[in-house]
């Protein structure tokens, strides 16, 4: 996520907040979009990626100044239009090879761009506040996918969906999410909102009282990219947390550098000691499996185990996931 969109206070977004509801009203965003952005300042986007170049040659769109105006609109777009595609990653059990669940990750693949990273689309969904809707969908998506895999035989699992601090700021936020639940009757038990470290530099009140109605729904929060953000524990003692996810970072330079494995230890064992699960992001070798499992972190979730999966790729996976228990994972 990107801090410096952030200001101690509300997002400063595009769109006018007020009582629209996003998710219901995404068709009359798309329709007032143009009005909105004429209208309004560009935010301090870099316009050099190579992702932007042909973004302002939209057929059957309105035209803007700028082409990240372009590319917003077109996002909106693909979000009415359902274009946009969801990938899963598996997350795995460090100790048994056993399958946990799979994280949710939402793709675009553009029809002359190719594909955007979300490194580069999320901000401006940020920025925007289209990643409200966008959230919800995904939330949705995922449910029912999770549903049909129900209906396949496949044995309940955990399943891991981004809450962003854009929609953390949403009145109706919680009842939304009861509403996806309702209309795709998952059980609130296997569902776990990943949230950033950000989440503390808005109104940290409010955001602890709605994770605190989420959790007491069933719903598992888990803080994402641990150690890179917000650079206080003190909200440790205070979030309704389930799970801390260990940034990829800490595992780059794990094997040659000995402050690294000092600092992750100390994650994990402060983890345990507050009744919480860890999960190692970016886990893409044997050597560092091994010295995770040494260290008893819980779950490990990257390239070592799966690449984010096509929900057919994630079916067959599911199927053969048995092939863990004999692979390198359970002698390491």
């Amino acid at each position: 996520m990107n801090s410096s969109l952030y200001h101690g206070e509300k997002i400063r977004h595009w769109f006018p907040n007020s009582s629209l509801d996003f998710v219901s009203s995404l068709h009359a965003m798309l329709d007032n979009l143009s009005k909105w952005f004429r209208n309004l300042p560009i935010p301090n986007f870099s316009n050099n990626s190579l992702f932007l170049r042909g973004v302002s040659k939209v057929p059957n769109s309105p035209q803007f100044n700028d082409p990240i105006q372009n590319l917003a609109w077109e996002m909106a777009h693909c979000l009415e239009q359902k274009k946009f595609h969801l990938h899963y990653q598996p997350q795995i059990d460090i100790k048994t090879g056993a399958l946990l669940g799979v994280e949710t990750l939402i793709r675009w693949h553009h029809p002359r761009l190719g594909f955007i990273s979300p490194a580069e689309f999320i901000p401006i969904a940020e920025q925007t506040g289209l990643i409200v809707p966008m959230g919800y969908w995904v939330l949705q998506q995922s449910c029912l996918q999770y549903q049909r895999w129900l209906s396949q035989g496949i044995p309940p699992f955990k399943l891991s969906v981004n809450l962003s601090l854009r929609q953390l700021q949403e009145a109706n936020l919680v009842s939304e999410i009861e509403s996806i639940v309702a209309q795709t009757q998952i059980s609130y038990q296997q569902i776990t909102l990943e949230v950033t470290e950000s989440l503390m530099l808005y109104e940290p009140g409010e955001t602890i009282n709605r994770l605190n109605q989420l959790n007491e729904m069933g719903i598992q929060i888990a803080i994402d990219d641990f150690g890179v953000g917000y650079s206080s524990l003190s909200y440790l003692k205070d979030l309704p947390l389930q799970t801390l996810k260990i940034d990829k970072s800490f595992l780059d330079d794990l094997l040659t550098r000995e402050k690294n494995q000092v600092i992750l230890q100390s994650i994990i064992e402060l983890g345990h000691r507050l009744d919480l699960k860890i999960v190692a992001e970016g886990v893409e070798s044997v050597e560092q499996l091994a010295m995770l499992k040494s260290m008893d972190c819980d779950y490990g979730q990257g390239y070592l185990f799966s690449r984010p999966l096509t929900d057919q790729d994630t079916t067959a996976f599911f199927r053969t996931s048995s092939f863990l228990e004999t692979r390198c994972l359970a002698t390491v």
